[in-house]
This record gives C-alpha cells, sequence and structure tokens, in this order.
C-alpha cells in the first residue's frame, strides 16, 4: 500500500491498520525501547485538547510516551 493509498483510506475511515508497516529491526529496536526505559516516562493518556484536556480512564486508561527526537531509535 502507499502513501496516496493509505492517506484515501484515513480520509474515508478514520483510521487504518496496516500489516508489519516498520521493518522488522526497527519494530524490534522500538520494542525494546519501550520495555528497558524508566517506566516512569510513561505517563496516563488524555482525551480532548488545551483547556478541555482530561484524564478519563474508562475513555483511555492507558499510558502514552512520546518520541523522543534525542534518541536514535526515536529518529529512525
Amino acid at each position: 500500500m502507499n502513501i496516496t493509498e493509505i492517506a484515501e483510506h484515513l480520509e474515508h475511515t478514520g483510521y487504518i491498520v496496516l500489516d508489519k508497516p516498520l521493518l522488522d529491526k526497527l519494530s524490534a529496536q522500538l520494542f525494546t525501547r519501550c520495555h528497558d526505559d524508566d517506566p516512569a516516562r510513561f505517563q496516563a493518556a488524555h482525551v480532548g485538547r488545551g483547556t478541555a484536556k482530561k484524564q478519563i480512564n474508562s475513555i483511555r486508561g492507558d499510558v502514552i510516551n512520546w518520541l523522543d527526537s534525542t534518541n536514535s531509535t526515536d529518529q529512525a
């Protein structure tokens, strides 16, 4: 699937599921990074934006961490 097909699918459905979107090596590096870092860097997910941003566990009970531009794996 090329980038145009991905964009069209996103426009029509609002989401897309890709089978193996990353190279195996990069997937393994990201997986390792998520498991070998300090768990405190993951924060509770929120819903909304700006002043409407709230933590509502019944909607989003997951934890997230943004990619870090200073980390070589995150930059890949």
